[in-house]
C-alpha cells in the first residue's frame, strides 16, 4: 500500500495538515475477467465448498475414474458443476454431495450424438471439460464415433455457445502412426485420440489438450487394479507381457496429481493456457518388467511362495488364442483381455520435451513408491492380517529410468 502525503501551510496559522490518499498497485494479470457482470456470476462466500468462485463448469464423463475425482475437487473450491450423463443414477449420485446444495446440476438422458443435449449442457458454462472416451469398441459406440466425431461435436457447440475455455482429454502416445506390436497398423485407440485432437483444434483453436499417461489410484483404477485383477492374471500366477516388459518403459501418474492439474487449468486465466497441450505424466519412468514385480511384491505374491512370474506373450499359444478369441467376439472380460488394451500396454511412453507438464502448473507430484502400499491392499494375500508397526518391510523400489 502506497500513500501520497500533501502538506498545506497557512501564512497566518503556523500549522499544517496532512492528507493521506491511498493508492494500491494491483496485479490484474491472473484475475479472471467476467464478461457479463451479473449477480449470478459474482463470487460469494469466503472460499471452499460452501462458496461460489464465479466459475460454472460442465464435466462430460463425470462417472468415470477421472470424472469422479475431478468433480469432488471442483466442488471443494466452490465451482458450480453441470454433469450430463446417460448412465444409471447410482453411478453419479455420489457427485451430489461434492459441493453445497444447488451447486451440482445433473442432465439426465444425455446423448453424445444429440446436439440439443450438448447445447443444454454448456449453455451457462464458462469452462467445459471433456473426459469422454472408450477403451474398446461396442456395437453402438466405436472409438471413431466417440473420440473423433463426439469430440468435434462438443468443440463445435462450445464455440457456438460462447464457452470461454474447453479442456479436451487425449492420451500419451497419441499418434496417427503408432508403433505396431500385435495389431497391424497399430492401436486404433491412439489413432482416434490423435484425430480427435485435430478435430477439436479445427473447431475450437484455443482448446487446451491434456495427454495423461497410465493413471493409478486407491480406487478401481486402470493400473494397479488392472495388473492385480485375476482376469489379467490368466492363470493367477503368470503375467504375460510383450518381451517380458524388458523393452517397455512407463511413467504412470497419480490420479490426485492429474486432478490438481485439471483444477489449475479450470481456474487459471484463459490467456495463460489457451491453445496449449499438456502432458500429465508421473515424476519417474520405470521398466515395465521391474514395475510389475514391484507391484506384486507389495501384494505379497512373490515368485518364491506363490510362483508368480512374468512370461513372454509371444511364446505362449494358449494366451494368444485366448486374447484373439476375446478380441474377435468381444467376450467378457473384453476390457482386460484384448489385443487393443495389450497393444497400448506394450508401448513405451514417449514424451515431447517441448510440451509443458504438471510441474509447469505448480503441481507437486507424488511418487509411486509412497502410494503403492495403500493402493494395492485389496489384492494383497492375507489382507485380513494386520501387521505390527515394524513387521512390514517394504521392498526396494524399482530402478528409475528417467525423472522429470
Amino acid at each position: 500500500m502506497a500513500f501520497n502525503i500533501t502538506v498545506k501551510r497557512s501564512p497566518l496559522i503556523k500549522s499544517f495538515s496532512v492528507s493521506w490518499i491511498p493508492s494500491a498497485s494491483i496485479n490484474t494479470e491472473n484475475l479472471r475477467v467476467i464478461d457479463t457482470p451479473t449477480l449470478e456470476k459474482a463470487k460469494r462466500g469466503t472460499g471452499y465448498r460452501s462458496s461460489f468462485n464465479g466459475i460454472v463448469c460442465t464435466v462430460f464423463g463425470a462417472s468415470g475414474f477421472y470424472g469422479r475425482n475431478l468433480v469432488g475437487r471442483l466442488g471443494k473450491h466452490g465451482t458450480q458443476i453441470i454433469i450430463p450423463h446417460r448412465c444409471s443414477w447410482d453411478e453419479v449420485s455420489s457427485a451430489k454431495v461434492c459441493a453445497d446444495l444447488g451447486q451440482v446440476q445433473f442432465i439426465d438422458d444425455f446423448e453424445l450424438n444429440n446436439e440439443d443435449c450438448i447445447r443444454k449442457a454448456v449453455k451457462y458454462s464458462d469452462v467445459v471439460v471433456n473426459l469422454i472416451g472408450r477403451d474398446w469398441d461396442t456395437r453402438n459406440w466405436p472409438m471413431e464415433k466417440v473420440h473423433v466425431d463426439g469430440a468435434r461435436r462438443i468443440a463445435k457447440i462450445c464455440r457456438e455457445m460462447g464457452v470461454k475455455k474447453l479442456i479436451h482429454t487425449s492420451t500419451i502416445n497419441a499418434s496417427p502412426n503408432p508403433p505396431e506390436i500385435e495389431i497391424k497398423g497399430g492401436s486404433r485407440f491412439l489413432k482416434t485420440k490423435w484425430y480427435g485432437e485435430q478435430a477439436v483444434r479445427e473447431e475450437f483453436p484455443d482448446a487446451v489438450i491434456v495427454r495423461p499417461s497410465e493413471t493409478f489410484g486407491p480406487e478401481q483404477d486402470t493400473y494397479f487394479h488392472y495388473y492385480g485383477s485375476a482376469r489379467r492374471l490368466l492363470w493367477r500366477n503368470t503375467l504375460f507381457l510383450h518381451k517380458k516388459g524388458l523393452e517397455t518403459f512407463k511413467q504412470p501418474v497419480f490420479i490426485g496429481d492429474c486432478v490438481s492439474g485439471f483444477v489449475e487449468l479450470v481456474k487459471r486465466n484463459n490467456k495463460e493456457v489457451a491453445g496449449k497441450t499438456y502432458q500429465f505424466v508421473g515424476p519417474r519412468a520405470y521398466r515395465l518388467h521391474d514395475l510389475c514385480y514391484y507391484i506384486f511384491d507389495h501384494m505379497y505374491k512373490d515368485s518364491e511362495f506363490f510362483g508368480f512370474e512374468i512370461a513372454d506373450s509371444r511364446t505362449d499359444l494358449w494366451f494368444r488364442f485366448f486374447m484373439s478369441w476375446n478380441s474377435l467376439f468381444k467376450s467378457a472380460p473384453h476390457d482386460y483381455m484384448c489385443w487393443e488394451r495389450f497393444e497400448r500396454e506394450s508401448l513405451t511412453d514417449e514424451l515431447d520435451e517441448s510440451l509443458p507438464n504438471l510441474r509447469d502448473l505448480g503441481v507437486k507430484l507424488n511418487y509411486i513408491e509412497d502410494l503403492v502400499y495403500s493402493c494395492t491392499i485389496r489384492y494383497r494375500a492375507y489382507n485380513e492380517y494386520v501387521e505390527d508397526t515394524s513387521e512390514y518391510q517394504p521392498p526396494p523400489g524399482p530402478p528409475i529410468i528417467r525423472e522429470i
